[in-house]
């Protein structure tokens, strides 16, 4: 039997910057971490690999909204001891991991796209990053914004939790919207999700803090 290995690249761009870099090793403050652990980077496309893309680092004052921890080659990086060093190559994280930008007090966001009904997902734009809200209809109540581990289903009550780009604890969801008929949840769970996310402080700082590496 034939198997096909797909080994996915990031090509890492030579960008010079005219300030020195900020070390830390963490993602930067307000980002979600996604770990990528297909993804490999590299500051060279080699034979057998795929360069899918250009990323930029997350060791500046001003990241990009999605960016990657690596610190690059030629750049003066301070320590929180104040002590400065270079690398002399580019240095990825140990393990490749994607900051996500996802505002938690934002009061309005990008106007949600068209959903499709009847389907358990759906994905909008939220402050130009790309979110995915799964539903599920249980017959389990509760108020927006509540966060529980509905384990009935077929219910009016929809139920909400965000699979991309970090995806949330596996038995944590928010509660969205009571709808009148378990059909009517089936129909628009996923749409509703993904607008109360935008319309909803609190339902969205609850999505957004419970989510973890995918």
């Amino acid at each position: 039997m034939k198997r096909t290995v797909v080994l996915l690249l990031i090509l890492i761009p030579n960008i010079s910057h005219a300030v020195d870099g900020v070390m830390r090793t963490d993602c930067p403050s307000g980002y979600l971490a996604v770990s990528e652990p297909s993804h490999e980077l590299m500051n060279v496309c080699v034979q057998g690999y795929s360069c899918l893309e250009l990323v930029s680092t997350c060791l500046v004052s001003d990241p990009e909204d999605i960016c990657y921890l690596f610190a690059e080659s030629n750049v003066s990086y301070t320590d929180p001891d104040g002590s400065t060093y270079e690398f002399s190559q580019y240095c990825p994280a140990s393990e490749t991991t994607k900051c996500v930008k996802i505002p938690f007090a934002a009061q309005s966001g990008s106007a949600i796209t068209p959903g499709t009904q009847n389907s358990v997902t759906n994905t909008f734009s939220w402050h130009g990053t790309a979110i995915t809200m799964i539903g599920l209809c249980s017959s389990d109540t509760g108020a927006i914004g509540d966060i529980s581990a509905p384990y009935t289903e077929f219910g009016n009550n929809c139920w909400c939790k965000m699979i991309a780009p970090a995806s949330m604890q596996e038995l944590r969801w928010v509660y969205s919207y009571e709808y009148d008929t378990v059909d009517s949840c089936l129909k628009d769970c996923a749409i509703k999700c993904s607008e109360t996310f935008k319309n909803q402080t609190l339902f969205r700082s609850n999505v957004i803090s419970g989510s973890t590496l995918r």
